[in-house]
């Protein structure tokens, strides 16, 4: 049997304790940085500098246990979406973990702004 959960999204937890819709500078972070984050969820990282023969090894481990019929198996009743639906290529999660440690271009002109008024 699958295992599903009937809980409220935090949009829909705020509004009934807020009487409103969620706005301001936090949801909007959260609305730019979730679908991001959600995407890396479930990642094994390694120390910097180890060896890219042994991050090779991981790469093609993980390729394989999503592969493996019995893991898949167990992720659909357990978790419910297919394992290939969740499954974020090396490359494509080197590039979000970029984009997303990478500063928005309006940031150093922000940092600048701020101090100003600090002075």
């Amino acid at each position: 049997p699958t295992v599903t959960f009937d809980v409220p999204t935090l949009y829909d937890v705020y509004r009934e304790v807020h009487g409103s819709p969620p706005t301001g500078l936090i949801w909007e972070t959260a609305l730019a940085t979730g679908p991001k984050l959600d995407t890396l969820t479930r990642t094994y990282h390694l120390p910097p500098g180890t060896p890219g023969e042994l991050v090779a090894v991981w790469r093609d481990a993980m390729v394989r246990v999503a592969k493996d019929p019995g893991f898949v198996s167990d992720w659909q009743r357990i978790i419910g979406p297919d394992v290939s639906a969740v499954i974020v290529p090396p490359d494509q999660a080197e590039r979000i973990v970029a984009e997303f440690f990478t500063p928005a271009p309006w940031y150093k002109f922000f940092q600048k702004f701020v101090a100003a008024l600090t002075r």
